[in-house]
């Protein structure tokens, strides 16, 4: 739900602004904004879904006009963010770090004049300031610690020493949670095992693969698996013996 919220709020801020700027708020036509996806569907229970709710509330709370970009594949990326660039949109969310890999800073800098912004993307990430580009990251290590912590201590309570952690890729949120996972379990329990594993999955919806690496962490002695971000919710619902928590 903080990704809405971070919509909305960048939404009004660049309302905001724009309405500032104008000196003319009243006459100023609607404040366009578009969100374009990343692949998985609006229906995947994570941020491509969370941010078509920020969007929703923005039109709603802001009135501004919303449009969603649905990204298919990963070619879908950087034409999507330049026909909303070119649709005169004054802001453009890009949504998911993946973005960050060339197609946000390529097309930021083709469009000067729009205002974008990037779901779990830093400056960093797209190789130094761009003016134009706003990143929106997340604190995921302290979400992570809370998991963690709980995992430790439910299987300290059980008499078992032996929890895991399942990230779709490795990517810096996923990397961020999984460590706030695995320094707080520690913290809990110093005896705890903590097994991490990637699925190395480049699509971050592919569940067989998610399956497959925590059924290994099973098999190796995991009693407590972590679905961070991004991995198939399939994991959830496929694990005997083990308890799943998912963030």
């Amino acid at each position: 739900m903080l990704l809405a919220i971070a919509v909305l709020a960048v939404a009004a801020a660049v309302a905001g602004g724009l309405a500032t700027s104008s000196g003319k708020a009243a006459h100023r036509a609607a404040i366009k904004v578009a969100d374009v996806t990343d692949i998985g569907s609006l229906n995947d229970k994570g941020f491509n879904a969370l941010s078509a709710v920020g969007l929703q509330r923005a039109e709603n709370k802001l009135g501004v006009d919303g449009r969603i970009f649905i990204t298919q594949t990963a070619a879908d990326r950087q034409p999507n963010l330049v026909a909303a660039a070119q649709q005169g949109n004054d802001l453009v969310f890009a949504v998911g770090v993946l973005f960050a890999f060339g197609p946000l800073p390529t097309v930021a800098k083709a469009f000067p004049n729009t205002t974008f912004a990037g779901i779990d993307i830093g400056q960093g990430d797209v190789g130094g300031a761009i003016p134009n580009v706003r990143g929106i990251i997340f604190k995921e290590q302290e979400a992570g610690c809370l998991v963690g912590n709980i995992a430790a201590l439910e299987m300290k309570r059980e008499r078992r020493n032996t929890i895991s952690a399942v990230g779709a890729n490795k990517v810096p949120a996923i990397v961020r949670f999984i460590a706030g996972y695995n320094y707080c379990a520690k913290r809990a329990d110093k005896s705890i095992k903590v097994l991490v594993n990637y699925a190395n999955d480049p699509t971050f919806t592919d569940q067989a693969k998610c399956k497959a690496t925590a059924l290994a962490q099973i098999a190796r002695g995991s009693t407590s698996s972590s679905r961070s971000q991004g991995s198939a919710d399939s994991v959830l619902w496929t694990l005997p013996r083990a308890r799943v928590s998912g963030a």
